[in-house]
This record gives C-alpha cells, sequence and structure tokens, in this order.
C-alpha cells in the first residue's frame, strides 16, 4: 500500500504555504484523462483583457506633445483633439481595468476552488485507503493531481492578471498625469497664440502706419516743391516791382532835370538882358 506523505501548496502570491496531503511515490505513472485535456484547454482560453487598450494607452504616453504640436498646421485644435483622445482612452481604461480585476478575481477564486478540490480528494483518499479499498484510492489520488494541476494552471493566470491590473493601473495614472499636462499646455498655448495674434495685428498697423508715412513724404516733397515754384514766382514778381519802381523813379529824376534845366536857362535869359 503507498504511504501518503505531506507536501507544501502554495496558495498564490502573498499567501502562507500550508501542509497539504500529497501523494508519496511520486515515481507513480502519470495518468492523463478528460481532466487534464480540460486543464490544457481552460489554460489556453484564460487570456488578460485590454491589449487593445494598453496599446492606445501606451502610444498616447510615448507621444511628444511638443513635437507634435510644432509640425502641427492648427496647434490649438491639435491639443484639443489630443485631449479629448486621451480623455477617450481613460474612459475606455478604467472599463478595462474593472474587467480586469472581475477576470483576476474569478481566477483567484478559481485557484482556491482547485486548492479546495485536491484537498478534499486527498482526504477521500486517506478515507479509501483506510477502508482497504486501494483503487478507489488510486483515482482519488488521480483527480487530486488533475485538482493540483489547474490549481497551479490558475495560480499562474492569476499571477499574470495580476501584473495586466497593476500595469494598467500604472498605465491610467500615467495617461492622466499627461492629460492634466496637456490641458495645462492647452491654456498656455491659446495663451500664447492671443498673444502671437495681438502682435501680428500691431506689426501690420504700425506697417500701414509706415506706408502712410512714405505717403506722408511724398506730399511734404510735394509741398516744399509748390514752395519752392511760390518763391520764385515771388521772386520775379519782386523783380519786376523792382524794375518798374526804378523806371518811375527815373522818369521823377528826369522831370527834375529838366525843371533844374528850365530854371538855369531862365537865369542865363535874365543875365544876358541885365547886361
Amino acid at each position: 500500500m503507498p504511504l501518503l506523505r505531506r507536501r507544501r501548496l502554495h496558495h498564490g502570491p502573498g499567501a502562507s504555504p500550508g501542509e497539504q496531503p500529497a501523494l508519496a511515490d511520486s515515481r507513480e505513472p502519470s495518468r492523463r484523462g478528460p481532466d487534464s485535456y480540460r486543464v490544457r484547454t481552460w489554460a489556453r482560453g484564460r487570456r488578460a483583457p485590454a491589449v487593445g487598450i494598453f496599446q492606445r494607452i501606451a502610444n498616447l504616453i510615448r507621444a511628444n506633445i511638443n513635437e507634435l504640436l510644432d509640425r502641427a498646421e492648427d496647434p490649438e485644435k491639435m491639443l484639443k483633439q489630443m485631449i479629448l483622445d486621451m480623455e477617450e482612452s481613460v474612459r475606455e481604461g478604467k472599463i478595462a481595468l474593472a474587467a480586469a480585476i472581475a477576470e483576476e478575481t474569478k481566477l483567484k477564486a478559481k485557484y482556491e476552488e482547485q486548492i479546495q478540490k485536491a484537498q478534499e480528494w486527498v482526504e477521500k483518499a486517506e478515507r479509501a485507503v483506510e477502508r482497504g479499498e486501494e483503487d478507489l484510492a488510486r483515482e482519488a489520488l488521480r483527480r487530486r493531481r488533475t485538482a493540483e494541476q489547474m490549481a497551479e494552471q490558475a495560480k499562474a493566470q492569476w499571477e499574470e492578471q495580476r501584473r495586466v491590473v497593476a500595469q494598467l493601473r500604472e498605465h491610467l495614472e500615467t495617461l492622466e498625469s499627461r492629460v492634466a499636462e496637456a490641458k495645462a499646455k492647452k491654456d498656455l498655448l491659446i495663451a500664447r497664440k492671443r498673444r502671437a495674434e495681438a502682435a501680428k495685428k500691431v506689426h501690420e498697423q504700425l506697417a500701414g502706419l509706415t506706408r502712410s508715412q512714405s505717403a506722408f513724404e511724398t506730399f511734404e516733397k510735394m509741398e516744399e516743391k509748390i514752395a519752392h515754384l511760390e518763391a520764385q514766382a515771388e521772386a520775379a514778381r519782386r523783380v519786376q516791382e523792382d524794375s518798374l519802381e526804378e523806371r518811375l523813379r527815373r522818369l521823377g529824376e528826369d522831370e527834375e532835370i529838366e525843371e533844374d534845366l528850365a530854371a538855369l536857362k531862365a537865369r542865363l535869359q535874365e543875365r544876358r538882358q541885365e547886361g
């Protein structure tokens, strides 16, 4: 009759191992039955969810916001769309996280269930041995092994799912911080855009003033030219007036000379008459 011994079965991450009955002779040939097939099939079907959302969140986290904005034709519009995409990914990520946590809980329950079944089959095998029913004990031990195999598979899937949950939670926290960063950048960007638009308007107004200044300078040159022509006309007028005054003055002098000449002749005539 095969002897029974105790071996440790781990109860998953963070749990204390307990003593559980196990088969003493590990050299006993393994017999695969329907339960072994179910173990393999069940293990293949337990895949962690949220692979797609993982990739989307990872892409958003890796995105260089400044580089994208530098290449964008309308940075403000692009940043708003990025924020919408990030917020949508956060919402989807929270849904995926809830589903992943639920899956983790199910896997943990499955693991604990198989551990319990393995313990029950050991107890049944012990009772069968005590009654001398070795064939029944062997069958109970085979089923105990199947339960242990399923427990180990469930443990591996549970640990994997725990990593998925932790990674998704970390990614969500990082993405939420990127959303806050993007919102802050959006406010700064809008303020910068408004300042740039105001500066552009001022420069355009200054350019208009420069063009107006050029027109004013042309007008001033025309005014100077007209003033010069006016000065020339005034000079010509004065020259003409001076010539006329000179002629009039000379005419007056001629009349005086004639009067002086007549007076001189009269005096001479008087002298001749007296002599």
